[in-house]
C-alpha cells in the first residue's frame, strides 16, 4: 500500500467508535490505519495530537443561487465555506433562476457547478411536474424536492405544490425511481389566513410577527406533516422530512416510525440556535429561531428527538441572502427574502453544543456524516472513516474558539445569523478525497475539482436492523442504470 498522507496521534472516530489510531491514506481513499508509534515511509504526515479525526460533513440542503442569483452565492464561494467549515459533500436544491425542473436545466447547472465547485456534490430538482421525473432520474439527479411554501421568493410559485391531489401525483411518481423525496412541510392556506388575522388585529408586517407565525404556529407544520406520512403508506416514496423543528410534527414522525412508516427526517440548526435576544439585538438576519427556543418543552422536545433516532439528519439550510434584501423585513417580511448563511459556523455550532454537554460527537457523526450519506445512497463511501471509504475528513480542535464575525466569513454575503456568538470547537484540516482543501480557513484546493454524485435507487430494507431512524437501506439491483459505480 502507497501511503500518501498519514494523519498521526489523533483521536479518530471510527463507524464503531473512538480509537488512537493513525489513518492512513492511499490516493482518494482510506487505505487503512495503524498504531501511533508504527514506523512507515509516507509523502506527508498532518500531525493531529489533541485533534479529534471525524467523516467530512455531508449536507444535504445547500442553496448555491446558481444560476441566476448569483450576486447572493456562486459554487465558488459555497464550496470554499463548506470546506472551510469541515464539509465535504453537499446537495443543493432546486429553486434558481429559472428554477431546475428540466433535465435540459439540470445538465446546465452540472456544467456551471463543474467549472468552480471545490467539495463532491449533489442536485435535488423540482419534484413538482410528474411528466418529467423518469427522464430527471435517468439523467442522474440525486433525488428531488418539492416545496409546500409558496409566496415568493426563496418559495418560488414555479414550483411549489399547492394542492394535495398535485402533491400526491408527484410522490406517486417520484417513488418507482427509488431516489429521495425531500419535501418542504406546510400548509400555505393556514399560513395565509393566520397572516390575514395578525395584520387584522394591527400587528406590524415586520420580521417579528412573520417569525412568530411561521415557526410558532404548530399546526401549520403538523397538518402538512400528517399528509405526507399518509401519502407515503399509499405510495411508498422514500420521503424525507425537512424542517421538523415543530412539536407535533416531531411527535407524528415518531409515532409514525414506530408502527413501521419508512420516512426520515431533518432539523436545521438556527430553529433550534437562534434566540428571541438574537431576533431583537440582530433584527431579521436571525429570522426564525426565537419562535422555538423561547418554548423551553419545544426545544427540549428537539433534543430528545436529536438523540432517539426521530430526527435523522442535520441539515444546514445554508441560505444566503444580501443584508440588503433581509432587513426589508423590517418593514414588510412578507416582500423580504428571508434565510441566512450557515456554512462558516455550522460545525462550530453544533461543536460548541457538544461541549455544553447537550450532544456527543458521535451523535455529531450520525446525524452530519453517516445518516446524510445512507440518505443519498453513498455510505460508506462518504460519511465514515473505514478502509476503503473516500478520504473526507475533518481534523477539529473541541478546544479552539473565535467569535463569528461578519468580516470573518467566505460566504458570499459577508455576514453571519451568528454574530457576536462565541464558538467552541474548530475545524483545523478539511480532507476531500485524499486532497487537504482547507487549512484555518485558507483554501487550498483548485476550482472544479469537486465530483459529481449521481443519484442511487434505494429502497428499504425489511426487517430493519441498523440505526438510521430504525430503518435500513440497500441498493436497488432492478435499477441499474441509476447506480453509478464508483
Amino acid at each position: 500500500m502507497n501511503v500518501d498522507i498519514r494523519i498521526h496521534g489523533g483521536t479518530v472516530h471510527l463507524p464503531w467508535g473512538e480509537s488512537e489510531v493513525d489513518v492512513l491514506i492511499d490516493g482518494e481513499r482510506i487505505g487503512g490505519f495503524v498504531d501511533p508509534d508504527t514506523h512507515l515511509e509516507v509523502k506527508e504526515t498532518l500531525e493531529a495530537k489533541g485533534l479529534h479525526v471525524l467523516p467530512g460533513l455531508v449536507d444535504l440542503h445547500a442553496h448555491s443561487r446558481t444560476p441566476g442569483l448569483t450576486h447572493k452565492e456562486d459554487f465558488r464561494t459555497l464550496s470554499h465555506a463548506a470546506a472551510a467549515g469541515g464539509i465535504t459533500t453537499i446537495v443543493d436544491m432546486p429553486n434558481v433562476e429559472p428554477p431546475t425542473d428540466s433535465v435540459r436545466l439540470f445538465e446546465q447547472k452540472r456544467e456551471i457547478a463543474a467549472q468552480d465547485c471545490i467539495v463532491d456534490w449533489g442536485h435535488f430538482v423540482s419534484g413538482s411536474q410528474p411528466d418529467r421525473v423518469r427522464d430527471l432520474a435517468t439523467a442522474g439527479v440525486t433525488g428531488f424536492k418539492i416545496f409546500m411554501v409558496g409566496g415568493g421568493y426563496p418559495h418560488d410559485d414555479r414550483i411549489a405544490v399547492s394542492s394535495n391531489a398535485q402533491l400526491f401525483r408527484a410522490m406517486r411518481s417520484i417513488a418507482p425511481t427509488g431516489l429521495p423525496c425531500l419535501v418542504h412541510p406546510f400548509d400555505q392556506a393556514l399560513f395565509n389566513m393566520f397572516t390575514e388575522e395578525a395584520l387584522a388585529v394591527g400587528r406590524p408586517p415586520n420580521h417579528v410577527t412573520r417569525a412568530d407565525i411561521y415557526a410558532g404556529i404548530d399546526i401549520i407544520w403538523r397538518s402538512a406533516v400528517a399528509t405526507l406520512l399518509e401519502f407515503q403508506e399509499e405510495t411508498d416514496v422514500r420521503l424525507h422530512l425537512l424542517h421538523t423543528h415543530a412539536a407535533g410534527s416531531l411527535r407524528r414522525i415518531r409515532d409514525a416510525k414506530a408502527r413501521g412508516v419508512r420516512v426520515t427526517a431533518a432539523i436545521d440548526p438556527k430553529y433550534f440556535h437562534l434566540t428571541q435576544d438574537d431576533l431583537e439585538r440582530l433584527g431579521p438576519r436571525a429570522y426564525s429561531g426565537a419562535a422555538v427556543t423561547k418554548n423551553p418543552e419545544r426545544l427540549a422536545l428537539i433534543w430528545r428527538c436529536l438523540k432517539d433516532g426521530t430526527i435523522d439528519t442535520i441539515d444546514s439550510d445554508h441560505g444566503p441572502h444580501t443584508l440588503e434584501e433581509v432587513e426589508i423585513a423590517r418593514v414588510d417580511a412578507w416582500k423580504a427574502q428571508l434565510g441566512s448563511p450557515q456554512y462558516d459556523e455550522l460545525l462550530s455550532l453544533m461543536l460548541t453544543d457538544v461541549n455544553a454537554g447537550l450532544i456527543d460527537l458521535s451523535s455529531i457523526v450520525r446525524l452530519m456524516c453517516e445518516n446524510p450519506a445512507r440518505l443519498i445512497g453513498r455510505y460508506p463511501q462518504k460519511g465514515a472513516i473505514a478502509v476503503g471509504s473516500d478520504a473526507d475528513l475533518v481534523l477539529i480542535d473541541l478546544n479552539a474558539s473565535r467569535v463569528a464575525r461578519d468580516e470573518d466569513v467566505i460566504s458570499k454575503v459577508h455576514w453571519t445569523p451568528y454574530a457576536g456568538r462565541t464558538l467552541v470547537g474548530l475545524p483545523v484540516t478539511t480532507i476531500r478525497r485524499g486532497q487537504v482543501i482547507a487549512r484555518n480557513r485558507t483554501i487550498t484546493a483548485p476550482a472544479g475539482s469537486g465530483r459529481y454524485l449521481e443519484g442511487r435507487a434505494l429502497t428499504w430494507a425489511d426487517p430493519a436492523p441498523g440505526r438510521f431512524g430504525g430503518l435500513a437501506l440497500q441498493p436497488r439491483p432492478d435499477i441499474g442504470s441509476q447506480q453509478p459505480q464508483r
